[in-house]
């Protein structure tokens, strides 16, 4: 089983994980995960869901960016119940973590240009990813219905890819 530790499950998805048969059709089983920010649950499909239990010997771990992508060979089940992710750090641990987070994606990006996916490709355009993540948020998403979460949130996608951004200008006037 692999969780994070800012994640919190609720009874139903631990019971939904005690009444998985491994031995069945199913290599892993996969979950839905929803930031949880200031009470605000933000239940929005913004980010894949999660593998959280698997055979070890149908999968491996592939290095992506600043994350690690796990690749099953088989069959995954989608469990009803999902995962909140409750990020509690404080913001000078977040925004150091953020700037490290960017420092990996954009050595990413730059060293695979011709394999990335559409978002990240977008990225490689100076201040185009700032202005669709805006239009995305408000417009399609109306983030501001999740009330103090789902500004904070606005605001911490907007900071990620400020800096992303940033560090992407530099790298092209060579600084």
């Amino acid at each position: 089983m692999v969780i994070d530790a800012d994640y919190l499950i609720s009874k139903q998805l631990v019971n939904e994980i005690l009444n998985f048969d491994i031995k069945n059709k199913y290599v892993g089983a996969r979950t839905a995960i929803y930031h949880c920010l200031y009470n605000s649950v933000i239940k929005e499909n913004l980010y894949p869901s999660k593998i959280i239990l698997f055979k070890k010997n149908k999968a491996k771990y592939l290095e992506v960016g600043h994350k690690e992508v796990l690749k099953i060979n088989g069959r995954i089940k989608k469990f009803k119940n999902f995962i909140l992710h409750e990020d509690k750090k404080s913001f000078k641990r977040w925004i150091l973590g953020q700037i490290r987070i960017a420092n990996f994606e954009l050595n990413y990006i730059l060293k695979n240009k011709n394999k990335i996916q559409l978002k990240d490709k977008i990225r490689l355009v100076p201040i185009l990813p700032v202005l669709l993540l805006i239009i995305f948020y408000l417009f399609k998403i109306n983030i501001l219905k999740y009330g103090i979460g789902g500004i904070i949130f606005f605001y911490q996608r907007i900071i990620f890819e400020s800096i992303l951004n940033f560090k992407l200008i530099k790298y092209y006037l060579n600084f």
